[in-house]
């Protein structure tokens, strides 16, 4: 406290300075600054979302739907141009010796226009030729090098087919002596199996003899009955001889065999080593062979080389010799003769003429019926003949919104001058009486539809007590035209004024022509629709039917965009005065500003905002331009 009231002491008289000059500066500003004066402040706390466009009857040319002849041929304006440009142009280094034409001249195709002097192309393509022949020597030495390569691969192919038949042979033998092994082994194992058998069956007989012999001995049985029994054993032993016999015979056999399938594996292991060296010299003549091909190839490119190079200095040669490509005329001679010049300077300039070509750019529209091959009058002077289009350009201009069609005639007499101007008419359909709008009325889709705006209702005028608000400050509020009391900008009517609508109607179109589009469905005869000034409508947006040209409306109706603001005869908007007038001021200000709370002031209003005085309400609130707190109204002010 001591601190605050030391700097008091030390600073009252600049803060009493400084209390005194905001006191005035708020008094002069609440009573002396005109309605609708904005501070920088006030400017910058303006809500901008709060601004809408301007409200009122938008002004359209129209046109009816009737009954009319749609379709037939239309004229556009067209162009000769050359079948292609030539330009005659030199392809060697040298000086211009002699130029053979003039402009105007008509030449041939292959006729001379012009020579240029180059003599030491000679020189080079006569090298080029004693070059070629030298390297032709020497690919005939390596082709015939190849010839033995080729000759010696064959020898050793021979060999290796040698040595497979010899592999195929000993693989048989193999095979053979294999499978005569396999048949042995069957065979000692079928003795193995008769052996186990015969010793079972004397096993067998054994038993059955020792069961014989007790029963003999106890009289149960005769001696017979025992020999019998002892003569199965005997025939027993004598198989198991047999047997045994048979398989040393056998295993005897088995063992030559094995001998012979091992010769045989020798047999087969020596051919195949001779099948691997028979392959390996065939490998060998086919690196040969490669190689010598490589070295032929080598020297034949060589030898191609040297031949264009004698070709390409031979051409260079000839190059020094001008001639025309094809039939024309001659349009510009861009070089005199001494005068040196480079590959690629032009020298002549020729335009082929003997055919001509004739292009016009149509309209967007009849894209769909102008096609490749179609009929068209082409008119030059006091001449015309008929020809096919020949070339339709596939792209549409953005800007024109045109495309480019041509068609090729004959101009052998050269009376087609190119360059010049034609006509050319082309049939856009077969002409037929159909109801019908303007081509400008027909809108186009994203979607590719097609629909009009339609005028329906009837127009009506604004009224004297029409209620007007400003498109920056939306809660102003005013009975009749005036200026906002915030802004001065001019006020617009609240409601679109008349009672005439634009409707979007889909419709289904047909031909058209040069003016107008047949309506096959979506419209009656005599409905209005619009044509121009639609650019900006939306469904049911109010509307007014005013004389329309190719500058835009003559007129505009009254409440037509923003009210206040007169059309000049130069096409431009004139403001008026943006002072605040008499209208708007004192006893006639009719302006009332709407709060949030949407309540309107009156005489009873007692509170306003400091830093927009014009607004006045009855109760506590923000305002509705700063949305500050309201303070109340001091007496006098």
């Amino acid at each position: 406290m001591k601190v605050f009231l030391t700097i008091l002491k030390k600073q009252g008289v600049a803060l009493a300075i400084l209390v005194g000059s905001f006191l005035v500066v708020r008094w002069v500003v609440a009573e002396f600054r005109p309605p609708g004066a904005m501070t920088v402040i006030e400017a910058q706390a303006m809500d901008m979302k709060a601004m809408r466009a301007p409200i009122g009857v938008v002004p359209v040319g129209t046109d009816y739907a009737l009954e009319r002849t749609v379709g037939g041929t239309e004229t556009f304006p067209a162009t000769i141009v050359a079948l292609s440009d030539e330009d005659v142009v030199a392809r060697v280094p040298g000086l211009v010796s002699e130029v053979l034409v003039y402009p105007g001249d008509r030449v041939r195709a292959g006729e001379l226009v012009a020579r240029i002097s180059a003599d030491e192309y000679d020189a080079k393509a006569q090298a080029g030729l004693l070059s070629a022949a030298s390297k032709q020597s020497e690919a005939e030495v390596a082709e015939q090098r190849l010839a033995r390569d080729r000759a010696a691969l064959k020898t050793a192919n021979i060999k290796i087919e040698v040595s497979d038949a010899g592999v195929e042979a000993a693989e048989a033998e193999l095979r053979a002596t294999e499978n005569h092994v396999s048949h042995l082994q069957g065979e000692v194992q079928e003795i193995v199996a008769r052996r186990e058998a015969a010793q079972a069956e004397l096993d067998y007989a054994r038993l059955d003899y020792d069961r014989e012999k007790l029963l003999f001995e106890g009289g149960a049985i005769s001696r017979d009955d025992l020999d019998q029994a002892y003569k199965r054993i005997t025939l027993a032993q004598a198989m198991i001889g047999q047997v045994d016999a048979q398989r040393m015979q056998k295993n005897h056999e088995l063992e030559a065999r094995y001998a012979k399938r091992d010769a045989a594996v020798g047999l087969l292991r020596q051919a195949r080593a001779g099948v691997n060296a028979s392959r390996a010299m065939v490998l060998q003549a086919e690196a040969t062979v490669t190689a010598a091909e490589g070295s032929l190839r080598a020297k034949e490119r060589e030898v191609q080389a040297s031949r264009a190079m004698a070709m390409a200095s031979g051409a260079l040669s000839s190059y020094t010799e001008l001639r025309a490509s094809d039939d024309g005329v001659v349009t510009e001679r861009l070089v005199s003769p001494g005068t040196p010049v480079m590959p690629g300077r032009a020298i002549l300039r020729i335009k082929v003429d003997r055919v001509v070509r004739v292009q016009a750019d149509l309209p967007q529209r009849l894209a769909s019926s102008v096609l490749v091959g179609s009929t068209v009058r082409i008119s030059f002077e006091d001449r015309s003949i008929d020809a096919q289009v020949t070339s339709v350009f596939p792209f549409v201009d953005g800007r024109t919104r045109t495309f480019r069609i041509e068609a090729k005639i004959s101009n052998e007499d050269g009376a087609w001058q190119v360059g010049s101007y034609a006509k050319i008419e082309v049939a856009t359909s077969v002409a037929t009486r159909v109801l019908s709008v303007r081509n400008e009325a027909v809108k186009t889709g994203t979607d590719g539809s097609h629909y009009v705006w339609l005028l329906v209702g009837e127009q009506t005028q604004i009224s004297e007590d029409a209620i007007f608000t400003c498109t920056m400050h939306p809660e102003v509020e005013h009975v009749g035209p005036g200026d906002c009391p915030i802004c001065s900008m001019p006020l617009v009517p609240v409601d679109a004024t008349g009672n005439v609508r634009a409707e979007k109607r889909p419709v289904s179109i047909g031909p058209s022509d040069a003016r107008y589009t047949a309506i096959l469905d979506g419209l009656a005869e005599g409905d209005t629709v619009t044509w121009a000034g639609d650019e900006e409508l939306f469904p049911s947006a109010a509307v007014q039917a005013v004389e329309w040209d190719e500058n835009g409306p003559v007129e505009l109706p009254k409440g037509a965009g923003m009210a206040g603001m007169d059309m000049g005869a130069d096409g431009g908007m004139n403001m008026g005065d943006s002072e605040a007038d008499d209208s708007n001021t004192g006893d006639n200000q009719a302006t009332s500003l709407k709060g949030h709370e949407g309540h309107a002031h009156g005489p009873d209003d007692s509170f306003t905002c400091e830093m927009h005085p014009e607004v006045h309400k009855s109760e506590e609130g923000t305002c509705p331009i700063c949305e500050m707190d309201l303070v109340p109204i001091e007496d006098g002010n």
